[in-house]
């Protein structure tokens, strides 16, 4: 009717419910709660070059050479930037990286809530992948769907038009006889959507067991100590 208020949501109210629905889950509930009267520990990074097919890099590592500390307080995010927003987290059992992973979303989440053109970034739990086994696209939209809420035609907008950015965690997760699909499928998105940031996180040992290793551009490991100090990286 004339002179009705237009309460439909615009698009940059619907991008902010989805941040927020990220933050608030992985954020306040998951980051924030498991870090809630836990000691300090000392988690570092060691670059893992030989773990990435990355296509420029023709030598990927020579061996021997020592870990080397980079400047104190360098931090996840900082590793991502380094890497162009392409990074692979390894890590043993409680080694932080997925700690390490939330930390970076919620940076990564400031820098997309004071910028409408950043992607908006959103946390994927590769576990429920080997149910259908589809193409990364796919899977996105239907898990932002039915993880989010987001709406099935805008969840498949986002995903086309490269404005999610999915940080992929537990490849360990998956069943066994599904990795190996499911990282051809990553691979393959890669081809895609490869000048999209894309971070992946997985246990070492169930990562190094495969074949073909991931289309990213630089990996690094989660090392922890058992030192009450703050965090540093180490770099290989």
């Amino acid at each position: 009717p004339k002179g009705a208020i237009n309460r439909a949501p615009t698009r940059s109210s619907n991008r902010q419910r989805l941040l927020a629905k990220v933050r608030n889950f992985w954020i306040t509930g998951v980051l924030e709660h498991s870090l809630y009267g836990a000691a300090l520990i000392t988690l570092g990074l060691r670059e893992q070059a030989e773990a990435v097919a990355s296509p420029w890099r023709l030598i990927v590592q020579q061996p021997g050479l020592t870990p080397q500390r980079l400047p104190a307080g360098t931090s996840i995010t900082q590793a991502y930037d380094d890497a162009g927003g392409e990074l692979l987290i390894l890590g043993e059992p409680g080694s932080g990286k997925t700690t390490l992973l939330l930390e970076l979303a919620r940076d990564l989440l400031d820098r997309a809530e004071k910028s409408d053109t950043y992607p908006m970034p959103v946390v994927f739990n590769l576990s429920s992948w080997a149910a259908t086994r589809q193409p990364i696209t796919s899977w996105l939209i239907d898990e932002l769907n039915s993880k989010y809420q987001a709406p099935r035609k805008m969840a498949q907008g986002w995903v086309e038009s490269d404005q999610i950015l999915p940080l992929l965690d537990g490849f360990d997760e998956v069943t066994p006889a599904a990795r190996a699909d499911c990282l051809d499928a990553i691979n393959a998105f890669r081809q895609e959507h490869g000048l999209l940031p894309t971070v992946v996180c997985s246990r070492n040992a169930d990562y190094f067991a495969q074949k073909i290793p991931i289309q990213l551009s630089s990996a690094v490991m989660a090392v922890s100590y058992t030192h009450l100090t703050l965090p540093t990286i180490l770099r290989v």
